[in-house]
């Protein structure tokens, strides 16, 4: 609920804005960007310079600015009794280029007016690509090699003058967040019930499966629960399971004294550099019955039956590696049957393929179910953000801390097995 001056924000400037924020006037930004005086055919370019020029003020809240105002009156007060001259810096003018980054910000205003996909405009961290796109195509261009490189070691710092990173564009940047907002979306959570009723479901599929294809399709449905839910997996991770590599642990974990499986994700990673191989333990069978060894099992020797023994786990008929989408389906129509069998457990008027999210569903459903069994959250962070105790077996790796470093992989696993325990 807005409160006193609160629905005017953002809408007008304020006494003393240009002391705590650069200020040129959106004719004067006409002026350095085409060198002419605005014309009648610029109405839209006007009120986009308006919009931008607003956003960087507001990126101050209004005592900021009050104080900041009333304390510069105060210096150039006492200047004047000491009889020293004007005490505060030049504020212009500026020179006749676009040296604030402005038709970078024209183009976010623009491009905040096109209708988004859970709103009815996109979200800021949309818009802000555009910003990484620019600063990208500053550093291949000419003007990179006027930087300053300061480096120590390994470490380097670079003196750029690229708009984008200068102090307007930041606060540019700061106000239409502000503006803006976030709305997020965030995919419901599979209960630890709802799971139970999805293996009934795929226990049932498979004994009505006749066919190695049909045995296929029953499998990899089930470890797209499975996965997304006992290893916590991100949907898109789902795709790095490596069947080679997983069927060479398998013989190992079915060796080992503690009743356990893994799985092998091999592939590129956000935030890792190169090829990764990562091993990802979770307990046979799960204290409430989840059965994800049952599950592997299965998989191992229905795609044996297929000729099929190395490889990525899911792979299109054509050769290219999946995508979510090709799987979204599947993992709808099988939490539809969910609720059309179970309406108390996901409610009849919710739109499944709205609410979950092959994403994320399964990883929000797993954490609550952890937390409500009392799971010490750095089990929970050990388990599921992987990449901070990751049990890396590529070429290269880089892991936080010494600790993780001298982790070792068989003997961690009364620690590694935790939390799938609980589930």
């Amino acid at each position: 609920m807005k409160k006193g001056d609160d629905e005017f924000r953002f809408q007008y400037g304020r006494s003393g804005d240009q002391l705590t924020t650069a200020f040129q006037c959106d004719v004067c930004h006409v002026r350095n960007m085409l060198w002419r005086d605005p014309r009648d055919s610029d109405r839209l370019l006007m009120k986009c310079l308006r919009r931008a020029i607003l956003d960087s003020l507001w990126s101050r809240e209004p005592g900021t600015v009050s104080s900041t105002y009333s304390r510069a009156r105060a210096l150039e007060r006492y200047g004047d009794v000491l009889r020293i001259g004007q005490v505060g810096p030049r504020l212009g003018p500026y020179a006749l280029t676009d040296d604030f980054g402005m038709k970078v910000a024209l183009t976010m205003v623009l491009k905040s007016l096109e209708p988004g996909r859970n709103a009815d405009t996109v979200q800021y961290d949309t818009i802000r690509q555009l910003r990484t796109a620019y600063s990208n195509m500053y550093r291949a261009s000419i003007y990179h090699l006027g930087m300053t490189i300061y480096a120590k070691e390994r470490k380097k710092l670079h003196a750029t003058d690229c708009a984008t990173d200068g102090i307007w564009f930041g606060k540019f940047a700061l106000g239409m967040e502000k503006r803006m907002g976030h709305q997020i979306v965030q995919d419901l959570g599979i209960s630890i019930e709802v799971m139970h009723e999805l293996q009934d479901l795929l226990e049932a599929d498979w004994r009505d499966a006749k066919t190695s294809e049909e045995r296929r399709k029953v499998v990899e449905a089930a470890f797209i629960f499975v996965g997304v839910f006992c290893w916590g997996l991100r949907g898109e991770e789902m795709f790095l399971v490596d069947l080679g590599a997983t069927r060479q642990v398998w013989k190992y974990c079915r060796k080992h004294p503690t009743d356990h499986i893994m799985v092998a994700l091999v592939g590129r990673r956000k935030r890792f550099v190169g090829e990764r191989a990562f091993l990802l333990p979770c307990v046979y069978t799960t204290k409430s019955g989840l059965h994800p060894g049952k599950w592997m099992e299965r998989i191992m020797g229905t795609f044996e039956s297929l000729g099929v023994t190395t490889g990525y786990l899911f792979f299109r008929n054509d050769g290219r590696r999946p995508q979510l989408r090709h799987y979204e389906e599947v993992f709808v129509d099988y939490l539809t049957r969910v609720q059309d069998a179970h309406p108390g457990l996901i409610p009849g008027e919710l739109e499944v393929g709205c609410e979950y999210g092959l994403g994320r569903s399964g990883r929000r459903g797993l954490t609550t179910h952890l937390r409500n069994m009392a799971v010490k959250p750095e089990d929970i962070e050990s388990h599921q953000m992987w990449r901070k105790t990751e049990l890396n077996v590529g070429r290269s790796f880089k892991v936080n801390g010494m600790l993780q470093y001298y982790t070792e992989l068989a003997q961690s696993l009364p620690t590694l097995l935790r939390c799938s325990e609980h589930i």
